[in-house]
């Protein structure tokens, strides 16, 4: 009778130690790799933060490409009023004191083109002014500057705009490149919190199947006791393992409850159902040579993007420095016409010649060194920058051949997992037909079980870090091994 009572429960209990059986269940939300991936690019919190950080970047480097067209100026003044007393010299030098009433008005049109090789301003402008005499009755004056062609050029200056011609390009770029990290970073730990419901969902599993099994050898265990098979040290050791399992189970729970909380958190998902997920049943096979992962990370990383601009910063700053150091001077040049008249209809007959040229400059003479000490100053933090960068560059490279040579590891131990995986199902199956035909003890079977759990904890474990380290590797090259591709950027703004 003991013997049938264990078949049972046996029977009934050792298929909840098999992996999660998905079937059509509308209380059960199902998700693969590939549906937890696909929801957490479209609609998690985090991927909506890289992309808004993307058309910042993207944004600003529009404004800058903007700043190097023409722009075209509408300024003016509304009538301003002035009425004061003022100081009038007569012509034989004695002073008069005169009341003055006026209202001035004026529009100005202008165009102005940036010329980054030189740093200078080119302006094209037209205004009309008006003068209105309010102690005169009529008098009215106006003056219009039809057309003027200017430019300012400074001279042996630093030229800012040249610079950022160089370096504004490759941060826009490297920004592109950041998305697509970011993104790769994204599914690492999308990859992550799915394996971790995985996990929970095999360990609430194996609690379930413990407590029964051990209730199910409890209560045997009184029966014996009761007609004295078994000392009462034995049975206390059955009442303990069931309450240890028991205290599993409600671990088992609430990592499962935390897990699925922290899937729908990362993926942003609403839906309160239980959440069960599907493994890939195909684990990709990758040939990687260490070489051409290098290369690959060379040429679409980020980083390499971000060490050439730190190299043109530190080479701007010096030539910032080296610029105010020495004679500055700045040319400006105008030529056009104007012309006054009392009447508007008159404005513009006769225009006259208006020439304009002045050249400004500035020459430190004696700083007390401090010219000096800046340009040293510079030049020290430029070779400071460049070995940092050297350095930053030779960690990038080791820290991509070490991801490549730990992938190529988890690759060769997800096999050696798997098969074991497989050895300690098989040796299970073997024990429990042997217990139920009376060869072997239930101390032999649970060693079995426990065996059996430990090796698939251990491969879904290992899978778990083969799925990060593959999102991870493409992360670090930017580069789909599997389809021997770089990845692409695709986003449309």
């Amino acid at each position: 009778m003991k013997l049938i009572r264990i078949i049972v429960a046996l029977s009934v209990l050792l298929p909840f130690t098999a992996t999660a059986q998905t079937h059509a269940d509308s209380d059960t939300l199902f998700l693969t790799l590939d549906d937890a991936l696909r929801i957490a690019q479209q609609n998690s919190s985090t991927a909506r933060m890289i992309e808004q950080e993307l058309l910042a970047n993207h944004w600003r480097y529009r404004s800058f490409r903007a700043s190097l067209y023409p722009s075209l100026n509408f300024s003016g003044s509304a009538p301003g009023i002035q009425r004061e007393i003022e100081q009038v010299v007569q012509d034989d030098g004695s002073v008069q004191y005169r009341e003055r009433q006026q209202g001035t008005s004026s529009i100005t049109t202008s165009i102005l083109q940036r010329i980054p090789m030189t740093g200078g301003t080119l302006f094209f402008s037209s205004s009309i002014e008006r003068i209105n005499l309010y102690s005169t009755v009529g008098a009215n004056l106006w003056r219009a500057n039809p057309l003027f062609v200017g430019i300012t050029q400074p001279i042996m200056e630093f030229n800012a705009l040249k610079w950022n011609r160089r370096i504004e390009p490759l941060q826009y770029e490297s920004s592109r490149k950041q998305y697509l990290e970011e993104m790769a970073q994204l599914a690492t730990e999308v990859t992550g919190s799915f394996f971790d419901i995985y996990i929970a969902q095999i360990n609430l599993d194996l609690a379930n199947f413990n407590v029964a099994i051990n209730d199910t050898i409890y209560t045997i265990s009184q029966g014996r006791y009761n007609v004295g098979n078994i000392a009462e040290n034995e049975l206390l050791q059955t009442e303990l393992a069931l309450m240890n399992a028991r205290t599993d189970l409600e671990r088992a729970r609430l990592a499962y409850d935390r897990a699925q909380d922290d899937l729908r958190l990362i993926l942003n998902i609403q839906d309160n159902r239980p959440v069960r997920v599907e493994v890939p049943e195909r684990i990709p096979d990758l040939e990687i040579n260490v070489a051409h992962a290098v290369e690959q990370a060379r040429e679409n990383r980020s980083d390499m993007l971000d060490y050439q601009i730190e190299r043109l910063q530190s080479q701007r700053n010096i030539a910032r420095i080296e610029a105010e150091s020495r004679l500055s001077t700045t040319l400006t040049a105008r030529l056009g016409y104007n012309q006054t008249s009392n009447r508007f209809d008159n404005l513009y007959d006769n225009p006259l010649n208006n020439q304009f040229v002045d050249i400004s400059f500035d020459i430190p003479i004696f700083r007390w060194g401090e010219g000096k000490a800046d340009r040293e100053a510079a030049y020290a933090n430029h070779e400071s920058i460049q070995n940092s960068v050297e350095l930053q560059e030779q960690t990038f490279i080791q820290e991509v051949e070490y991801q490549v040579r730990e992938f190529l590891l988890l690759q060769r131990q997800i096999v050696a997992a798997a098969t074991a995986d497989t050895i300690a199902s098989r040796r299970f199956d073997v024990a429990k037909n042997r217990y139920l035909i009376g060869k072997i003890d239930i101390t032999n079977l649970l060693i079995a079980q426990r065996e059996k759990d430990s090796e698939r904890r251990n491969y879904i474990q290992t899978l778990k870090q083969y799925w990060q380290g593959f999102y991870n590797l493409r992360r670090i090259t930017l580069y789909d091994f599997e389809n021997d591709q770089s990845l692409r950027f695709n986003y449309h703004f």
